[in-house]
């Protein structure tokens, strides 16, 4: 608890650097931004161990009663339309759910448990490093009240594809059956 490197860990955060040398190793906090700013766009940082991803929120629009992956390609243009300033946020994708919080603020913009997700995917053109899920409306209610489409906007394909992947391994984590 001194906040030194876990030892059995070395050799495995050694690798992880190879692979990415722009992985932020350290944790999320204020004093890592001195070192996130020396290096180009960093597009993750480890937070408790786990990876973060830092993200544009490009904003979210209600789509009505289907959220089902078809609407997407209609929903994200709608969500880009609406021309809303972009904020840089963290999206942190834990193992029932996933939350994204203000960079700068450290205010929660929104938590979603997987089960709450319906879709997600990217924008084929013209970035595709814009992604974006559906989720229900209000899901504490019983009722049914619809869906909105969050979009996203990665800094590079390659940290898009992880994301749209990791969310959907969450789909897996949270099945259940009755």
């Amino acid at each position: 608890m001194d906040g030194g490197v876990y030892r059995p860990l070395i050799k495995h955060l050694r690798a992880l650097r190879e692979e990415n040398p722009t992985l932020n190793l350290g944790p999320c906090t204020s004093n890592n931004t001195d070192v996130a700013n020396r290096r180009s766009s960093p597009s993750q940082c480890l937070k408790e161990g786990r990876i973060v991803y830092i993200v544009q929120y490009l904003g979210k629009t209600n789509i009505g009663m289907f959220g089902g992956k078809e609407v997407l390609q209609c929903a994200i243009p709608q969500v880009l339309q609406q021309k809303l300033p972009s904020k840089e946020v963290l999206l942190d994708m834990k193992e029932t759910h996933l939350t994204c919080t203000e960079k700068n603020t450290k205010q929660e913009l929104f938590q979603h448990h997987y089960p709450e997700i319906s879709c997600v995917g990217r924008y084929c053109q013209p970035d595709y490093t814009v992604l974006a899920f559906c989720v229900a409306d209000s899901p504490e209610t019983r009722r049914a009240t619809g869906f909105y489409c969050v979009a996203l906007k990665a800094s590079t394909v390659k940290d898009c594809e992880e994301i749209i992947c990791r969310i959907a391994t969450g789909f897996k984590h949270t099945e259940w059956f009755v």
